[in-house]
């Protein structure tokens, strides 16, 4: 890592590197580990792909399965942690995140914009988290809206 003598210049690399992760997809940053609390208390962590960032107000779009249970569990709580390890830089960034869902026609907007081909990585059977007790257990479900 480089000599950072201010926070100012902690942020600054950070914002870098943050940036960095949406425009590489091997950037440490693109994949950071989001951690919420289930229904019992329990920490539940999941990977997640970063889609935008705004380096103004610090917000950081992720995408989710709607029938995902961290929606669930963000909507009964929506506080979360951020985390993410990035070699290059020798840098580990952690972020608590207060976590606002956007209004359905935003939502539904998005979706349009998000390619077939991705499409159907949303939308299985059983939901995603769900345990699966066998291969014949899964299968794709994509909806056209969401």
């Amino acid at each position: 890592m480089s000599e950072i003598t201010t926070l100012s210049e902690l942020f600054g690399l950070v914002r870098a590197r943050i940036i960095t992760g949406l425009e590489h997809r091997e950037a440490a940053a693109r994949l950071p580990v989001l951690a919420t609390r289930d229904a019992q208390g329990w920490p539940s962590v999941r990977t997640m792909v970063l889609r935008g960032f705004d380096a103004g107000d610090w917000t950081l779009d992720m995408h989710s399965d709607a029938d995902a249970a961290k929606v669930l569990q963000l909507t009964d709580g929506p506080r979360a942690a951020l985390q993410f390890w990035d070699a290059e830089a020798a840098l580990q960034v952690r972020m608590r995140a207060h976590v606002i869902r956007l209004p359905h026609e935003e939502e539904k907007a998005l979706w349009e914009r998000v390619p077939e081909a991705a499409r159907a990585q949303y939308g299985t059977v059983p939901p995603p988290g769900t345990p699966i007790a066998s291969a014949e257990a899964w299968r794709p479900n994509p909806r056209p809206a969401r």
